[in-house]
């Protein structure tokens, strides 16, 4: 991740969750329920909304240009669905960040 302690969505988390929910998250994933608060459709979409260019440059820079078609796959059927799959994703990267400079 370039230069996290910049970017506004990763202060944000740190806000958000502890550091021993972020450590939950990096080992069992949003999908688990642990991200509390990013569960729902609606507050991953207000997320993505609130931080939509450092969660498309994370995305590109991890997973390269056809991150879309990343997440677009596995019967994505909504946009609203992959734009969770998206933030997502980024929690569990930001997190798994954050526990490795703990």
């Amino acid at each position: 991740m370039t230069n996290p302690t910049t970017l506004q969505s990763v202060k944000y988390l740190q806000e958000v969750y502890t550091l021993e929910e972020l450590k939950d998250i990096v080992e069992h994933g949003c999908s688990s329920g642990l991200a509390r608060e990013h569960i729902y459709y609606h507050q991953t979409w207000d997320f993505y909304l609130k931080f939509e260019d450092e969660v498309e440059d994370e995305l590109f820079a991890t997973y390269g240009e056809e991150y879309i078609e990343y997440f677009s796959r596995d019967g994505v059927t909504s946009v609203r669905q992959l734009v969770n799959d998206m933030v997502w994703s980024f929690i569990e990267l930001v997190a798994q960040d954050i526990i490795n400079q703990d």
